[in-house]
């Protein structure tokens, strides 16, 4: 009974952490979307953009479908940031720095299966993106945006890095215990 309910409550800490990096992630796009169309009075981008920053990781840490589907909410997390590299023009720091992290991501929570699953999906929905954006390049960025998804790289890797250094001192816990 005991391990039942530890399991349980491993679950419950595990969607919390989730969603605080989720959040913050989703926060990180949502600041490099203001940044990037500031001026663009395009409807369908700011309602994108605003569910993305504001509701995404709630409705995905609070609806109990996808609170139980958390290798379907890494899908979904790689969907919504190649939408998000197409409607930014395809820029190759902001390529290399979200598909990374989604790589990191899914190779780590499912193995090569679901990183390659991922990169494909973020791929097709990366077209999508820049099918509604009419396909443009943007070769240079702002310096907001720049700084912006450098500090979101930082703060990423920090949480990811906690992440790991906790699982290893649980690792190292038990062997000691064994």
């Amino acid at each position: 009974m005991g391990s039942v309910s530890q399991s349980r409550s491993d679950a419950l800490h595990e969607n919390k952490v989730n969603y605080y990096i989720r959040q913050g992630v989703s926060l990180v796009a949502f600041l490099i979307h203001l940044s990037l169309f500031w001026q663009d009075g395009n409807f369908y981008i700011w309602m994108f953009a605003a569910f993305h920053g504001a509701c995404y990781a709630a409705a995905l840490n609070f609806i109990p479908y996808f609170r139980k589907n958390a290798a379907n909410n890494l899908m979904l997390d790689s969907a919504l940031y190649g939408i998000c590299l197409g409607l930014w023009g395809f820029n190759l720091y902001l390529i290399a720095t979200f598909v990374a992290s989604a790589n990191i991501i899914n190779m780590a929570a499912g193995g090569t299966q679901s990183c390659l699953r991922g990169a494909l999906l973020m791929a097709f929905t990366a077209v999508l993106g820049g099918w509604f954006m009419g396909f443009y390049y943007r070769p240079q960025l702002p310096q907001t945006t720049l700084l912006l998804t450098a500090a979101g790289l930082v703060f990423f890797l920090t949480s990811l890095g906690m992440r790991i250094y906790k699982i290893n001192s649980r690792l190292r816990n038990t062997r000691s215990d064994l």
